[in-house]
């Protein structure tokens, strides 16, 4: 994984599942409970994400959905599409290293509630600087499901 952080390139081309984005972002983040193991969001083309977690061995892909119908301090268990959903966590995510991008279009720092259900992942934030929602809708991926093609742009 960590690997795969490094070759993303601004304007490469990552495959997931079958179907190409373009890379617009790259930041790494830590959070307020865990400050010394970072993680990376790849901001992609149509409000498509991939956060890779490499030293959790954990990434997901999905993309930034409307806002769903939940405020915070955000409940313990959630329902999307008739699915269960139960909190994973509770935390705050701040900035370690601006990687490349626009820094006006990414998250920066969010109060966030992470929930799952199975291999699915809903992500509720607030954005602080602009006070605007961040929901993400995701599901877990592997590296099998993602290529990498640099400077096809």
């Amino acid at each position: 994984m960590f690997d795969l952080i490094n070759n993303i390139e601004k304007n490469c081309i990552l495959e997931i599942r079958g179907k190409r984005y373009e890379v617009l972002a790259k930041v790494l983040y830590v959070t307020e409970t865990e400050t010394k193991n970072w993680y990376a969001k790849i901001q992609l083309q149509n409000h498509h994400v991939l956060v890779i977690s490499p030293y959790d061995d954990f990434m997901y892909f999905g993309y930034v959905a409307e806002p769903l119908n939940y405020s915070f301090p955000t409940p313990d268990i959630i329902k999307f599409n008739d699915k269960i959903f139960k909190k994973d966590a509770d935390d705050y995510q701040m900035v370690k290293e601006f990687i490349f991008g626009n820094y006006l279009e990414m998250e920066g720092e969010v109060q966030f509630s992470d929930f799952s259900n199975e291999n699915d992942i809903i992500s509720l934030g607030i954005i602080t600087r602009t006070s605007k929602r961040a929901d993400v809708i995701a599901s877990v991926v592997d590296l099998k499901d993602i290529k990498l093609f640099k400077n096809e742009i």
